[in-house]
């Protein structure tokens, strides 16, 4: 893993918190684009190579990647279900072993999608297209120059076509959150990451300035924050606004790390809040969730500072515990 886009996970991970804590309304829509982009295109760099060989197993690759998602998002679900009995119907029955397969997205209603711990719609997403990933890197690389341009016009059709068609109270559930529309944010990696590996091997001599390209990032990740923020609820739903500007930050970024990478963006700090980043997205809702109702309704104590605080320090502390004494035995254990 290019350990720059590392740190990026981290900066953008804190967006996705603050939207959550209401303090950044259009932090949340324009970091999981930036993930979901960014997924197709760490998972180009890192599996092409195995994919395109002929003894790649699909069923070996798959169980990692189950193993890697679904035990912290059971655990999660778990921690969630007491939140949930607060106001508790028999038709969340059915919807929890849903949630527990992460195939709540797949269902267009909100107290589906976004049930128990919120925020695995996300993860849900992401399993489907750890599923796809195999079968859609194989028909793109595998295509002619004219068959990539095709494939990636097929994409954009659909998901604009599904913009113009989809009504206006359906855009969240379909355009947001569906994982066949999202897919195409994932596929946009996919290019990308292609691209890159084909633009590294030349000389630019823009990304060896270190100093203009350290200008650029912050730059870029500004603009991202203004568009995010100046961008209608209704328009911040529609991933392609960010692809731009987060194609520009991935590429370069990556780019500069041949030539020697930030020294900002190696930070150990940023670099471990990177590597914590999936723990979390997972938990830090549940936490902010928790946190209000013994602060608010049962201490009856509102300072937002304090809970903003306390919060933030809450998750990253729970986010180190579990990658230590869970999701890393898990690990070691699966790759034995």
């Amino acid at each position: 893993m290019i350990r720059s886009l590392t740190s990026l996970r981290g900066i953008f991970i804190l967006f996705i918190f603050f939207h959550h804590l209401h303090l950044y309304d259009g932090g949340g829509t324009m970091a999981v684009a930036f993930f979901f982009v960014l997924g197709g295109f760490s998972m180009t760099l890192g599996y092409k190579e195995r994919i395109l060989k002929s003894d790649f197993s699909f069923r070996d690759y798959i169980t990692k990647r189950c193993v890697k998602f679904y035990p912290l998002h059971w655990l999660t679900l778990l921690v969630a279900v007491p939140l949930v009995l607060l106001s508790f119907n028999w038709k969340q029955i059915p919807v929890f072993f849903m949630n527990a397969s992460l195939l709540q997205t797949m269902i267009p209603m909100p107290h589906v999608y976004f049930s128990y711990n919120g925020v695995s719609w996300y993860l849900a997403d992401t399993m489907f297209f750890a599923f796809v990933f195999p079968f859609l890197l194989k028909w793109i690389v595998n295509a002619s120059s004219k068959g990539k341009i095709l494939i990636a016009t097929f994409f954009a059709v659909i998901y604009a076509a599904g913009a113009i068609i989809i009504p206006t109270n359906m855009h969240h559930a379909i355009l947001y959150i569906s994982p066949y529309m999202r897919l195409t944010d994932f596929v946009f990696g996919i290019y990308l990451a292609l691209g890159y590996l084909k633009l590294k091997e030349k000389p630019i001599n823009f990304y060896s300035n270190n100093l203009l390209t350290q200008v650029s990032v912050f730059v870029l990740i500004a603009l991202l924050v203004v568009e995010s923020c100046v961008l209608s609820e209704d328009a911040v739903l529609f991933a392609p606004v960010y692809w731009p500007l987060v194609a520009l930050l991935i590429v370069l970024v990556s780019l500069s790390e041949v030539t020697g990478g930030y020294k900002w963006l190696q930070n150990k700090y940023l670099q471990r809040l990177g590597e914590f980043s999936f723990t979390i997205f997972l938990t830090h809702q549940l936490i902010i969730r928790y946190t209000r109702l013994i602060l608010g309704k049962i201490l009856h104590f509102e300072n937002d500072i304090v809970f903003v605080i306390l919060t933030l320090s809450l998750t990253i502390v729970v986010s180190i515990v579990v990658e230590k004494y869970i999701l890393k035995p898990i690990t070691v254990l699966n790759d034995n």
